[in-house]
């Protein structure tokens, strides 16, 4: 799996975020079927998106365009703007990350305990 859609060859970012949207949260009045198909094919794309965005008002998107990465983002004014980083410093942000869950999970209540939530087992239920 991929970070890259043959749907987005030819689109800039700003056509890539509106198809994403699109066909992830906008009810066009399409068949269940279809946005099944849609939710498989582009949720990989989601970052961080319907977890805070109806919070803090941002809604990103991320896509690997050759070696870099392209955060693609709506702020809460609705604009979009992109964010463009080397893929090799991404994966250096995501190891450390990585590296820094699993030092706190090993604690007695990891990185959750302010939420109640438990570090282990799927934090939402399986499909």
């Amino acid at each position: 799996m991929t970070l890259w859609d043959s749907s987005f060859d030819g689109l800039s970012d700003d056509q890539i975020f509106e198809l994403l949207d699109r066909a992830l949260f906008v009810d066009l009045g399409q068949p269940e079927a279809k946005i099944e198909e849609d939710g498989e094919r582009y949720w990989r794309f989601a970052l961080l998106t319907n977890t805070g965005e109806h919070f803090d008002g941002y809604k990103v998107f991320a896509v690997r365009r050759d070696s870099c990465i392209h955060f693609l983002v709506q702020l809460p004014d609705d604009s979009i703007v992109s964010r463009v980083c080397d893929l090799s410093q991404v994966m250096v942000v995501l190891h450390e990350f990585l590296s820094w869950f699993r030092l706190v999970s090993a604690q007695p209540n990891g990185p959750m305990k302010l939420t109640g939530v438990p570090c282990h087992g799927p934090v939402f239920p399986a499909r």
